[in-house]
């Protein structure tokens, strides 16, 4: 079926590769003639839920970054992922992912031995290098291409660089993700708009993934389109001035609990609940999950095809203090699309400190 849906879209002007002609490039597609307008459709919903109607405000970043920006976003040192080389064919995969495929294909005998291997699958993420290396030892697990022993698991950096400038020297990267921009212009942003909190940034645009294997039609890409909403308040007060407005609609959450114990079991519970539970960390995160659901059905994807899960708290990035990743159920599987993190003070603190700006704001206590 997913080949059937991803040529039917290449025939009706839905996408185009790449540079076609030339031999198409992995991970990068164009969108044609219907894919276009249809896209733009999805953009103005999504301002539309996002900005317009909660007053939020919208810029446009650069696309290329100075490295001392991603440093202290701790992309330099975190954006990646395990890659790992066959040592006869010289191919290259990501490690996590051959032993994934591995795990679900032994768990499909049944019994004890499918509850052990997803047992391993739960602490599949998150896992270092070297532990991974431990595991394909463990499960005899062979290059895919030749069936040649693998290497070592190294990391490899998913950001695409280049030189800013003529002289050597000047490194920078395309952004990975839309947010930083939205970070290192806050300052003025917050300014220009009264000097208030809570305040909401956004933005869409281009962001760049160098990935080791892109793969699954539209998913995983290269080069993407990104919409983002950065969402800043006090933190004394993690409230949202609407959220008696969503506090009873439900919301189809895969808990931690039910990851760790081996079930794929969402629970359907208001937003209200989840928060007062300690499931979602506050008002703001809950107000903005129920808004994605309300998103997704206006996009038409039927309810039941699509769960908040609560990342594990050894997958959760460095920069969150809880993650819901919105995934959908399509034809290759559970398919993360949308992620939401409460970032807390993470980004703001860590560009004050390597960029010596103060980035704090003054905030004024009502009467």
């Amino acid at each position: 079926m997913k080949e059937e849906i991803m040529e039917i879209a290449l025939k009706r002007g839905f996408l185009i590769p790449s540079n076609e002609i030339y031999g198409q490039v992995s991970g990068f597609y164009e969108y044609g003639s219907i894919g276009t307008p249809m896209k733009r459709k999805i953009e103005r919903a999504w301002r539309e839920i996002f900005l317009y109607r909660d007053g939020n405000y919208e810029i446009e970043t650069v696309t290329v970054l100075p490295e001392p920006v991603l440093r202290a976003s701790g992309h330099l040192a975190n954006f990646g992922d395990p890659l790992v080389e066959c040592k006869g064919c010289k191919k290259r995969f990501r490690a996590d992912t051959l032993v994934a495929d591995h795990l679900q294909g032994e768990a499909k005998k049944g019994g004890e031995h499918e509850k052990r291997m997803k047992e391993h699958l739960s602490r599949l993420a998150g896992m270092k290098p070297d532990e991974m290396s431990a595991k394909i030892s463990e499960f005899g697990i062979k290059c895919p291409e030749c069936k040649g022993a693998l290497a070592e698991v190294g990391w490899f950096n998913l950001m695409f660089s280049t030189n800013i400038g003529p002289i050597d020297g000047n490194p920078g990267y395309l952004r990975p993700e839309t947010a930083q921009g939205i970070f290192t212009s806050f300052p003025r942003v917050f300014r220009a708009h009264g000097g208030k909190l809570p305040i909401g940034i956004g933005q869409a645009g281009r962001s760049f993934r160098n990935e080791i294997s892109p793969r699954q039609g539209l998913l995983r890409l290269r080069e993407f389109t990104q919409m983002e909403l950065e969402y800043f308040f006090n933190p004394d007060k993690p409230k949202h001035p609407k959220f008696s407005e969503v506090s009873g609609s439900k919301l189809r959450i895969l808990t931690r609990e039910t990851q760790i114990s081996g079930k794929e079991e969402e629970a359907e519970m208001t937003a209200g609940d989840a928060v007062a539970k300690g499931i979602i960390p506050n008002e703001i995160m809950a107000y903005f999950l129920v808004r994605e659901s309300e998103f997704y059905e206006k996009m038409g994807v039927p309810r039941d095809k699509f769960r908040f899960r609560h990342m594990l708290k050894e997958e959760t990035p460095h920069y969150s203090g809880g993650n819901f990743d919105l995934e959908v159920s399509t034809s290759y599987g559970w398919i993360e699309t949308i992620g939401t993190a409460y970032r807390t003070d993470f980004d703001l603190k860590s560009h004050q400190e390597a960029s010596k700006q103060d980035l704090t704001v003054f905030i004024e206590e009502e009467k």
